[in-house]
């Protein structure tokens, strides 16, 4: 009786064959019907994003991926800013809400915030210490006003934060040096092979006020950067440095916090120590 009273169920799909994991989908599709469902994929468990249309079929609300271990790291350490996003934007074609959870902390939400799921999920973080602690507003506070923060909706805070406000000033935030192997080039012996590639960005960010920064809700963090480069770099072959800087640099800029970008890309390869291109945009006002 209590468990009708939740919103959703979560319902755990661990390692399996997956004609396995499909009956037991099958078999929850008339408690689908009532009681709204969501699958949980581990990240360290096999998840096969193959089951979504299943989950869609048998009338699931939605899927979220989560990790077993909680002691073998967080959910990013197992999967990549690019394959989340491919779940994301599965869930979001299918129709199913979307969820990303396993020991996630603070400075994990402005990262996974720009995959735009419809929800994450704590536990440790929303504790003064260990999973098994209770829930303690002072961190409870903490990660919602990050996730407010992100979502746009960050309330205007105490009145003692009021006061304290002044004109924003601008930061640069910047990743310098940052080299990795893809696939790039015009010239027909380019493809199929690796060149090293090294990146340097340069972000001119507006803070939120003009207090000094005391937690992740109060920066803007060089690790979105970072996660911008690999999720392109690791979409595949590229012809042009330029066509890199162009689209690191739109991504950068979608961030409403962020007013001018600075984007260097080098070929390291060629022969000259680098060659490249540079390139500054500011955001359309």
């Amino acid at each position: 009786r209590e468990r009708r009273a939740a919103d959703f169920v979560k319902v755990g799909l661990f390692p399996a064959a997956a004609e396995v994991r499909r009956a037991v989908i099958a078999a929850l599709a008339p408690i689908a019907t009532e009681t709204p469902l969501i699958a949980v994929l581990f990240a360290d468990g096999d998840p096969d994003l193959g089951l979504l249309d299943d989950l869609k079929a048998a009338g699931f609300r939605g899927a979220m991926i989560d990790t077993m271990g909680k002691g073998s790291g967080g959910l990013l350490k197992h999967k990549s800013l690019t394959e989340l996003r491919v779940f994301v934007e599965r869930c979001r074609a299918l129709g199913l809400l979307s969820g990303l959870a396993g020991s996630l902390e603070a400075p994990d939400i402005p990262r996974l915030a720009v995959l735009s799921p419809d929800y994450l999920g704590f536990r440790s973080a929303l504790t003064a210490g260990r999973r098994e602690d209770a829930v303690d507003p002072g961190a409870m506070a903490v990660i919602r006003g990050l996730i407010d923060l992100e979502s746009g909706r960050r309330g205007e805070g105490s009145e003692k934060r009021k006061a304290e406000r002044r004109a924003p000033p601008t930061d640069r935030i910047f990743v310098r040096d940052f080299t990795l192997d893809m696939e790039i080039g015009a010239y027909g012996f380019e493809r199929g092979r690796l060149q090293r590639v090294r990146f340097g960005i340069e972000a001119d960010v507006q803070r939120a006020d003009a207090r000094v920064p005391s937690e992740m809700a109060d920066i803007y963090s060089y690790d979105i950067i970072m996660d911008a480069v690999r999720d392109i770099v690791a979409r595949g072959h590229t012809g042009l440095v330029e066509t890199l800087a162009e689209e690191l640099a739109a991504t950068v800029l979608n961030d409403r916090r962020v007013e001018t970008v600075i984007v260097k890309v080098e070929k390291l390869d060629l022969g000259p120590a680098a060659v490249g291109v540079e390139i500054s945009r500011s955001k359309a006002h």
